[in-house]
């Protein structure tokens, strides 16, 4: 039984000649198949411009790039420049209508102001000065406002107070009563007199520190000698929606420098008084309080202010004082913080200083607006 199984497992049927013929085929297939995608993939990543060899720029795209960037760079060195020059001021101008091509120049009637006019390129209006001071002042809105506002200093024990004021005479000064405070004599000045002056206080109204406000809030200051460097100022009478200026030593702008120069003088040395700033907006409305001394007018007005604009002008763009710059108010919103910029009217102003025989020029006349300057 042995012997004729294992005769029947070793037989087996012959191949055929053709069944040998297809595997000798089918191996040499894989390698030439595998062989021609090796061939492509090497071709296409020597392709310039695919993948790992990115084509070399040209000499001249290189070049364009080159002037390209020395250009930017020439372009901020000259911004730069202007930066520490001056701020940019809208000089163009615009009209209601397109002006299609061909067609004549607009009417000059037609031109929209864009902006208020800016303080060093307007005049302000010859109603704006007293008699004795129209013949002799040409200058710019800048130019009465340096002259017209001052900085107080209240220099004591306990520490250093700083507001503003501004003339009504050549020797007399409106200003707070809070900036005043306590004091009897204070130090004014500002950069065209040069030197700190001693002023003594006339009159104030009650400091109304503490009391809800608004409050009457007025104080005189006298000289001992008059300035000839300063302009006195007129008053006017406020209007909802003008233009309008606020002059002074405000301390979110000045307050080193007003404090360095206080610390200078109080040592006895040589010091330049700091130059005042000027900030410009609308007046929003004029509303009335009423108070035991009588009908209070004061008004809310956007040209923003800071501690130590307190008794500084606010005047309109003909340069008359439609009132006297006096705090501020801040509440918060949740995410909202409301601010609240004041001035109380010149009008309560005029009754208090003529009531302490001072009486600077009332003009009631209508603000038609600011007028450039004649050299331009």
């Amino acid at each position: 039984m042995s012997d004729q199984s294992t005769n029947q497992a070793s037989q087996q049927p012959p191949e055929s000649e053709g069944g040998t013929e297809v595997r000798r085929r089918a191996a040499w297939i894989a390698p030439v198949v595998a062989v021609t995608l090796a061939a492509i993939l090497l071709i296409v990543l020597l392709i310039p411009g695919v993948l790992r060899y990115p084509a070399a720029p040209e000499e001249v795209v290189v070049a364009a790039l080159k002037d390209s960037n020395q250009s930017l760079r020439e372009e901020i060195r000259r911004l730069g420049t202007v930066e520490r020059e001056g701020v940019c001021v809208y000089e163009g101008e615009l009209y209601p209508l397109a002006v299609e091509e061909g067609e004549a120049a607009p009417d000059p009637s037609d031109k929209i102001d864009l902006l208020p006019p800016t303080p060093s390129r307007t005049k302000p209006d010859p109603e704006a000065l007293p008699e004795e001071s129209q013949a002799s002042f040409s200058g710019s809105m800048d130019d009465l406002l340096r002259g017209g506002t001052v900085l107080i200093l209240r220099m004591e024990e306990q520490g250093l107070g700083s507001g503003t004021g501004f003339f009504v005479s050549k020797t007399h000064i409106a200003t707070n009563s809070h900036v005043v405070g306590d004091a009897s004599e204070l130090i004014v000045t500002n950069d065209l007199i040069g030197k700190p002056l001693k002023a003594r206080v006339v009159s104030k109204s009650p400091d109304p520190t503490g009391m809800r406000l608004p409050q009457p809030d007025f104080a005189l200051l006298e000289l001992e000698a008059p300035v000839a460097s300063a302009i006195p100022l007129s008053l006017s009478s406020a209007a909802r929606t003008q233009d309008v200026y606020a002059s002074g030593y405000p301390g979110f702008f000045v307050q080193g420098e007003v404090v360095a120069y206080a610390k200078a003088i109080s040592q006895g040395k040589e010091a330049k008084p700091p130059q005042g700033v000027v900030t410009n907006g609308i007046v929003t409305t004029i509303q009335t309080a009423q108070r035991p001394t009588g009908a209070l007018d004061f008004i809310p007005h956007t040209a923003s202010l800071s501690p130590g604009n307190s008794g500084g002008p606010l005047v309109d763009v003909c340069g008359r004082v439609v009132g006297i710059n006096t705090f501020v108010t801040q509440s918060d919103e949740g995410d909202l913080v409301l601010h609240g910029d004041y001035a109380l009217s010149s009008k309560n102003l005029a009754d208090f200083l003529t009531a302490n025989n001072v009486a600077p020029p009332f003009v009631s006349t209508a603000c038609n607006g600011a007028t450039k300057l004649a050299s331009e």
